[in-house]
């Protein structure tokens, strides 16, 4: 069962869970980038209350674990979007693929009229007009 299905069912069930019980709930348990597990988990804390992401960032702060660093991640960018930032879910670490950029080589710069910063997957990261 998706951990979003499980919330919908059985809220007790998962409210008195560490978020690193909950973590271990969706797919194989393990935060990685595009992995399963890190779309239900995203998916469930774009829809547990405000409170709930409040306690789960507490607890995190709080005990230290195994992805850890990657649940925090996560929970940043979804108070970033519940105070109507545009946040897009990066990469978990980082890529040794240089990053490349729209319109040459070279750094972001006034000389350019139009510059946009793209990652390795072509994902846009910066924009300079």
């Amino acid at each position: 069962m998706a951990l979003i299905d499980l919330w919908r069912t059985e809220r007790a069930q998962l409210t008195d869970k560490h978020i690193q019980q909950v973590i271990a709930f969706a797919g194989d348990g393990k935060l990685a980038d595009t992995s399963k597990a890190s779309a239900e988990v995203r998916e469930y804390l774009r829809n547990v209350p405000s409170d709930l992401i409040a306690k789960y960032a507490d607890q995190r702060l709080q005990d230290s674990f195994p992805q850890s660093g990657f649940a925090l991640q996560d929970l940043v960018n979804e108070i970033g979007r519940r105070l109507d930032f545009t946040v897009p879910h990066g990469r978990y670490r980082g890529t040794a693929c240089p990053v490349r950029r729209e319109g040459g080589l070279g750094p972001l710069s006034p000389s350019y009229p139009y510059t946009t910063l793209y990652s390795n997957k072509g994902n846009a990261l910066a924009t300079q007009n």
